[in-house]
């Protein structure tokens, strides 16, 4: 598996990243400008459940952390289990459940 940026896309205030299996595209995410949900990640259906959210989503903390983010909000729909396992694998804090959402933070190191 390897993460790589795609250039010249027209994404306001974000940076999308595929993730590649060779030369395949098996998922892809965001990091994006904004307070609430800042990570996104998308991951084939076909490849879900082997670990390749969580991948995606480490590597795309680890490129923010470099970029100096210090702490990430989420609000997640409750329905959305597999991201918020996600986060809080990674070490996110489950702040609150209100409106059928999940209410995360995620400290950096």
């Amino acid at each position: 598996m390897e993460i790589i940026e795609l250039k010249n896309l027209n994404i306001v205030n974000a940076t999308k990243y595929a993730l590649m299996d060779g030369d395949k595209q098996i998922g892809y995410g965001y990091i994006k400008n904004c307070d609430i949900n800042p990570i996104e990640i998308y991951v084939s259906e076909e490849y879900r459940s082997n670990g390749y959210g969580k991948f995606l989503f480490s590597k795309l903390v680890d490129i923010a952390e470099r970029k100096g983010i210090v702490a990430f909000k989420f609000e997640i729909e409750l329905s959305n289990y597999r991201m918020i396992n996600i986060i809080l694998n990674a070490g996110g804090k489950r702040l609150q459940h209100i409106n059928g959402l999940c209410r995360i933070v995620l400290v950096l190191n």
